[in-house]
């Protein structure tokens, strides 16, 4: 969970759910994250209210109260526990990666007068709103990720992707342009680090946002890549 801060005020971001192993099934080392989806199932209004009041505005009045007030985006790597409920694995200062990709496309609101309002001390007022339906994105990882990523591979994305629409973004994580050739106008796209992009679709359920992103994934090629084929499944038995 995320939320905005104006040193007093918060704004908590929809859910987002992670998947930190490099395998399907959870298998395998963990990572900076293989992929994620929103909103999370297992966040209802209930649960919502409870981390805000039991998690988030508490730490934002004790830093207010210590003389520091935090405006900016705080981040809560948080766990559900059968016995306590909500719990803080860690905070964050930062928007986080991957789940920023999938929150921030269900985002109806503009975010900038938000990121302005935190770093001014002002929120804007009333509440974000938030699209239907469902996003999943799909880190796709260079070879030998998370160990000893190859680098440097060329990236080839079909023509035709550009047809995907609105609903299918692609975002560069571990990415940059090669020397530009005699003749080329820029130069070709190399991956430059473990994750290298983040193929995120929008769906009017957890299964057409899936859906999407996996197919879009098709017309994406380098050498040695690979990625989860199970991202967003966890969120589909839950519900």
């Amino acid at each position: 969970m995320m939320a905005l801060c104006d040193g007093t005020r918060l704004e908590l971001l929809d859910s987002a759910e992670d998947h930190k192993a490099v395998g399907d099934g959870d298998v395998g080392p963990n990572t900076g994250g293989m992929g994620t989806y929103s909103p999370s199932p297992l966040v209802d209004s209930a649960l919502r209210s409870r981390i805000v009041e039991t998690i988030f505005a508490p730490t934002v009045r004790a830093l207010a109260a210590a003389g520091r007030p935090f405006r900016g985006l705080l981040y809560g790597g948080l766990m559900l526990t059968p016995d306590r409920g909500p719990v803080v694995i860690e905070w964050n200062c930062r928007f986080g990666d991957p789940e920023t990709q999938v929150v921030l496309v269900r985002m109806q609101d503009d975010l900038l007068p938000w990121l302005l309002g935190a770093a001014r001390g002002e929120l804007p007022t009333g509440v974000i709103g938030w699209r239907a339906g469902a996003a999943v994105c799909v880190v796709l990882a260079a070879p030998g990720y998370p160990a000893q990523p190859r680098l440097g591979e060329p990236i080839t994305i079909d023509p035709r992707f550009d047809l995907a629409g609105d609903d299918v973004i692609v975002f560069h994580a571990g990415t940059r342009r090669a020397l530009v050739r005699a003749g080329e106008s820029e130069g070709p796209l190399l991956t430059a680090g473990g994750r290298v992009l983040g193929v995120t679709a929008r769906g009017a359920d957890l299964a057409g946002a899936r859906a999407a992103a996996y197919e879009a994934i098709h017309d994406i090629q380098f050498a040695g890549m690979h990625f989860r084929s199970d991202i967003g499944t966890r969120g589909e038995k839950k519900t």
